[in-house]
């Protein structure tokens, strides 16, 4: 039998055992009170808050770009994004978290990696752009579920459009994804991973008079995540519009004129420097650098042949072929080394330091002076010219004139020209001049002297009558309601260091290059429209002695056609220059590009005429008025072998 003093004292122990129980927890329930109100409070507190309150940034709406008639350039239409706010989550989640988030919504992984990579850590990235609004539901109803700690949130933002697609791309440029080497500059302290910014052409030059200012907000979320209450708001400011210089129609019709060609057009209003058009073929559209190219398209671009996303008329390095025949024309005659009576004789080639340095026409163009030379573009009469003058001389008025410098045109990416002598082939050839590099420069600088190169805007805007602009493409800048910020006044760079009567000869033998009988441009008139110009031919390979047609030679064999030209030749009011690339003459291939664009000018002012059918001359050997009367002489320059100048009247002779 059990005793009952044997259970006398078990209520008591009991009592003690859970007293003590109860002084433990309560030690280790303020111990772990302290710990979370000291040691963590604030940590905590600010956790509480990013639940409660959360940091919007509101869409500032990018500028728009309208032409000189007002048209539309450039839109924007909403878009909805995807972003990740890392600060939500612990760091060691955040990757286990996107690769979750990328299988089911999915976006490119390794895209989001690198941007978190990129990151200040509590910056939100945008991991998916232009969403769907099927997809918008689809994140909002997983955010509901998941709770205020939902490390996704979805944000509108304006996408650029872009109407005249890929007949602007070049000039416009586009908006693409900031990259990590600007979001380490200073000027881009604002951008965060994902944010679209201006990337060449207009578009990078004016980023921040176009980009405008973002706004933001605090709201108030509940424990689902959803705003309930919105109590702090700034408002961003709407980025600034742009008015260009440019014509869209005269953009389209440059564009229709290049075709399938790879090549440029740049039109200038010479009395200005306005830039009336600009167009690099082929183009690409704009829209697609504003997500993750794939990788399909983007090797597509780069091989090819016609380097589609090159621009063509401000990076595009050519020889700039027969085009160059005016620099050494203008030394010559300013020099004094020329004079517009002197007369070469051209039998299709110049025989010289044991090799023959051909003309274009095998035939040769006979008796000819410095208009006919100018006009029907002889070689041989420059090659001669050239070689009497020096390289010195042609490099010194080749500078003069601006060759080689940059324009300072309101585009990103322009690349200089190169203007070759001898200091320049010593520092980058390591090897000394030759009487044969001054016969390459000073007819036709390309292939056989290797690097010469112009820029295209170059070669128009020397067109310019003794005055050079820089290139002007936005006339003025406006606010978002339309009041002017700023104009862009025209600026003159310099005056060119040539005699007024030298720049009327030349201009009046640019003129019979384009209206003279055999005239090398004459495929660049226009009806009821006096136009002056020149051909060039930039060569890939020299003047073989066997012809072949253009058609006969692999593509990237064959010479690249150009044509700078102006009008009216009264007053000129446009400058045209368009290069088609390895498609063969000026005269024959860009002459008909500039003349349709000139015919959409005039056009557009009220020319109808300008659309009658125009006849070609006939082409006849090389004659002006001079020669073609058969009453000069020739007499032999002695200290010029194989000059002839024009002295006393003779019978008979025969051309």
């Amino acid at each position: 039998m059990w005793e009952t003093s044997d259970f006398a004292d078990a209520p008591n122990r009991s009592h003690t055992t859970v007293f003590i129980v109860v002084i433990v927890a309560f030690v280790f329930l303020l111990a772990k009170l302290w710990f979370l109100q000291v040691i963590q409070g604030a940590d905590l507190r600010k956790t509480s808050e990013r639940q409660q309150i959360r940091d919007q940034r509101m869409a500032a709406p990018r500028g728009i770009i309208r032409d000189r008639s007002g048209e539309l350039l450039t839109q924007n239409r909403p878009s909805y994004n995807l972003f990740f706010r890392p600060a939500q989550i612990t760091s060691s989640r955040r990757l286990e978290v996107l690769e979750a988030a990328s299988a089911e919504w999915g976006f490119d992984l390794d895209v989001a990696k690198r941007r978190l990579a990129a990151s200040r850590g509590w910056q939100p990235i945008k991991i998916k752009t232009d969403i769907s609004r099927e997809e918008v539901a689809r994140i909002e109803t997983r955010g509901m579920v998941f709770g205020p700690n939902f490390p996704f949130e979805i944000e509108a933002e304006s996408m650029r459009v872009y109407p005249l697609g890929s007949i602007g791309a070049h000039l416009l440029g586009y908006c693409d994804e900031i990259d990590a080497g600007r979001l380490e500059l200073p000027e881009y302290a604002d951008y965060r991973p994902g944010d679209l910014v201006g990337k060449t052409g207009i578009e990078e030059f004016y980023e921040k008079d176009l980009a405008g200012v973002y706004g933001h907000r605090r709201v108030e979320v509940n424990a689902r995540g959803t705003a309930i209450r919105e109590f702090e708001t700034e408002r961003g400011e709407p980025g600034r519009n742009l008015v260009l210089n440019v014509d869209k129609l005269l953009m389209e019709t440059a564009h229709e004129a290049l075709g399938e060609g790879a090549g440029s057009v740049v039109a200038l209003d010479p009395r200005t420097g306005a830039v009336l058009a600009a167009v690099s073929t082929p183009g690409f559209k704009p829209e697609i650098f504003s997500r993750p190219i794939p990788h399909d398209l983007w090797n597509g671009f780069l091989s090819n042949k016609k380097t589609p996303l090159l621009n063509k008329f401000i990076s595009g390095m050519y020889p700039p072929g027969s085009t160059f025949k005016l620099v050494t024309a203008l030394a010559g005659l300013e020099s004094g080394a020329i004079h517009p009576k002197d007369v070469v004789y051209c039998p299709g080639k110049w025989h010289f330091g044991g090799r023959d340095f051909r003309c274009h026409n095998a035939q040769g163009h006979g008796y000819v002076n410095l208009h006919t030379a100018i006009v029907h573009s002889c070689d041989v009469y420059f090659y001669k010219m050239g070689f009497q003058m020096g390289i010195g001389v042609i490099a010194e008025y080749a500078r003069a004139l601006g060759f080689g410098d940059l324009t300072g045109i309101d585009v990103v990416g322009e690349k200089g020209g190169v203007v070759p002598d001898r200091k320049w082939k010593s520092e980058t050839q390591k090897e000394r001049w030759l009487p044969g590099d001054t016969l390459n420069v000073s007819d036709r600088p390309g292939v056989s002297q290797g690097n010469s190169s112009t820029d295209r805007f170059g070669v128009c805007r020397r067109r310019q009558r003794g005055t050079l602009y820089r290139p002007r493409v936005v006339d003025r800048i406006e606010d978002s309601a339309g009041a002017v910020v700023r104009d862009i006044e025209p600026e003159v760079l310099r005056e060119l260091p040539v005699s007024k009567k030298n720049l009327q000869f030349l201009s009046r033998a640019f003129f019979g290059v384009v209206h003279d009988p055999g005239g090398t441009g004459g495929r660049g008139r226009i009806s009821g429209v006096h136009t002056a110009g020149k051909t060039g031919t930039s060569q890939v390979r020299g003047i073989k002695k066997v012809r072949l047609h253009v058609s006969q030679v692999p593509y990237e064999a064959r010479d690249h056609a150009l044509f700078a030209a102006y009008a009216p030749y009264e007053n000129p009011e446009i400058l045209v220059t368009a290069v088609v690339e390895h498609s063969g003459h000026g005269g024959v291939v860009a002459a008909p590009v500039a003349a349709q664009v000139m015919r959409a000018w005039f056009r557009a002012k009220g020319r109808r005429d300008v659309d009658k059918p125009v006849a070609l001359g006939k082409k006849t050997r090389g004659t002006d008025g001079l020669l073609a009367a058969k009453e000069k002489v020739q007499t032999l320059s002695p200290s010029r072998p194989g000059l002839l100048r024009a002295r006393q009247p003779i019978r008979g002779l025969a051309l």
